[in-house]
């Protein structure tokens, strides 16, 4: 038996639109600001690595970007304690993935 629900949600004013648009931005605004660092990028696939360098630079975060995890291990072994403020790491990559080089 399949049940179906419909919920009626009454549509936002022009001047809620823009409200909410202008807080957006005042938000945006404030995370870039705080964010300040590096971060490290393990991702094999190009276009998610275009994708994530972009956000994070909005963010005003610099990015180095490794494509797979032997990569990652190499480049978190040179670099100095505490250059990296954070590690994004894809768990599917060639060579090493996530797990192993997270390990």
């Amino acid at each position: 038996m399949v049940t179906s629900w419909t919920i009626e949600l009454p549509s936002a004013t022009k001047e809620q639109l823009n409200a909410m648009e202008s807080q957006a931005d005042d938000d945006l605004s404030a995370l870039e600001e705080t964010l300040t660092g590096k971060v490290l990028l393990a991702e094999d696939n190009v276009i998610n690595t275009e994708i994530a360098i972009r956000l994070l630079r909005q963010f005003g975060l610099q990015v180095d970007p490794v494509c797979d995890g032997e990569q990652a291990l190499e480049k978190f072994k040179e670099s100095v304690e505490g250059e990296y403020q954070a590690i994004l790491m894809d768990i599917q990559m060639p060579k090493m993935n996530g797990y192993e080089a997270t390990e």
